[in-house]
């Protein structure tokens, strides 16, 4: 009889097996080690989206020590007032006052006060005369009212020698 012969064509030896194996686990490893590098960059990316969200946010958060905090109020206060200057209706007051017939009467100061609304004139008359009528004159303009006359001193020997403080209150037009 014939020996047996066996055709197989796939080679069934032992250090083929092993290196598929080692192929095997090596894939398996460097799977692995990506993930955990992939889970590395995704916390860090959430801890640098987080930094910046804190950066981005307004800094209420600060505490201020109570002197600093009365320091900004008190800041806060001076700029609210210099707004409330600037929108005063400067040229209607201005115009108001260059139209009322006093020839006599000299203007030393204006005080405006927006927070009341109120005008505080000190001016210089000829005499007392003048000084009532400019104050009769302020009283019939529109924009003015509650015209008032707070105080007058008669200086002699000057060439305008009373001077006087009048308030009125301004409306709107």
């Amino acid at each position: 009889m014939l020996p047996e012969v066996s055709i197989n064509h796939a080679s069934t030896s032992s250090s083929h097996q092993r290196l598929g194996i080692c192929l095997l686990l090596l894939g398996l490893l460097s799977a692995i080690a990506l993930l955990v590098w992939m889970h590395q960059q995704d916390t860090a990316r959430q801890q640098l989206e987080g930094e910046m969200q804190r950066m981005q946010a307004p800094t209420s958060t600060v505490r201020l020590s109570p002197k600093e905090s009365q320091l900004q109020q008190q800041e806060m206060a001076a700029v609210r007032a210099a707004i409330n200057d600037l929108a005063l209706p400067w040229q209607s007051l201005f115009m108001t006052l260059e139209n009322i017939p006093a020839s006599d009467i000299r203007i030393a100061a204006i005080e405006p006060n927006a927070r009341l609304g109120k005008l505080k004139l000190t001016a210089n008359a000829a005499d007392i005369v003048q000084m009532f009528a400019y104050v009769n004159a302020l009283s019939e303009q529109d924009i003015f009212s509650d015209v008032v006359l707070v105080s007058h001193e008669y200086h002699p020997g000057q060439d305008m020698p009373v001077q006087f403080v009048v308030e009125a209150i301004w409306g709107n037009q």
